[in-house]
């Protein structure tokens, strides 16, 4: 993957995620206004995996809470470390920002709220970038266990078309719309099974790396990544707790991910 394929696909993302600012601020807007006039109406909210409660109207403040961290830490960490690092060429820090920038197309939930007709394929979209999301934390696991990066690029489109399976062949229940504005699937298990275990791979196979080249700091690097991952996992569904504990750990893995990178290449 050449360095101006990887400029452009991020340029789109980053795009993207201005989009998804935008919503995000329309949403708060109409919502502090009083103005939200909607015929979404869920009947329960997943806290987490399996977790299932009655919907309190506090949940979709939850949610968009965790929207707009999502979209500010992608547009903040991407403009951050595309100056820091948009010149050299670590493939570990192309996949960090791609996963970043990936966080913001969660904003499509919001669709929900103007339009329910579009419930169901925003819950698909919102899928389709956290598998792809997973995919690229797992392609900086790939590439530091010395594989061709042509190879790891080859991993990341296979990786994009899987998802993008996966998330049109989800069954959604169109009778469990969710407050975390998410249609409730029929797979639960079977998601959180492969949504972790690849998380948990990933993880692996960095500190493995560690091992490999006698190297400590990629030890270092695993645990960063796995703040990230445990980050991610806790927010994902919007709940208010479990949200400011997955904020402050994605925020703390990625500035630690960053900050190793540039040791590890003694980028000082």
């Amino acid at each position: 993957m050449t360095l101006s394929i990887r400029r452009l696909l991020l340029t789109i993302l980053l795009l993207a995620s201005l989009a998804g600012l935008l919503l995000i601020g329309y949403t708060w807007f109409i919502l502090i206004t009083d103005n939200l006039k909607t015929s979404f109406s869920p009947g329960i909210t997943m806290v987490w995996w399996g977790a299932i409660r009655g919907y309190y109207k506090t949940d979709l403040i939850s949610t968009l809470g965790i929207l707009t961290f999502y979209t500010v830490l992608a547009l903040a960490g991407e403009l951050i470390l595309r100056r820091r690092f948009g010149v050299n060429q670590s493939s570990e820090m192309f996949f960090l920002r791609l996963f970043l920038l990936l966080l913001p197309l969660q904003a499509v939930r919001l669709t929900v709220l103007y339009h329910t007709d579009l419930g169901l394929t925003a819950t698909r979209i919102a899928w389709f970038g956290r598998f792809t999301g997973i995919t690229a934390l797992l392609n900086i696991s790939l590439y530091d266990s010395d594989m061709p990066i042509r190879r790891s690029a080859h991993i990341l489109g296979v990786g994009v078309l899987v998802s993008m399976a996966i998330a049109v062949m989800i069954p959604l229940d169109v009778t469990q719309p969710m407050g975390n504005l998410l249609y409730r699937t029929g797979i639960d298990t079977s998601l959180a099974l492969a949504c972790i275990l690849l998380e948990i791979l990933a993880v692996i196979s960095l500190a493995g790396s560690g091992v490999a080249r006698m190297n400590n700091l990629y030890y270092l690097l695993a645990a960063a990544l796995l703040s990230i991952i445990v980050g991610s996992e806790l927010s994902f569904f919007g709940n208010a707790t479990l949200d400011i504990i997955g904020a402050l750990l994605m925020l703390m893995g990625t500035l630690g991910f960053a900050g190793l990178i540039r040791r590890i290449y003694q980028w000082l």
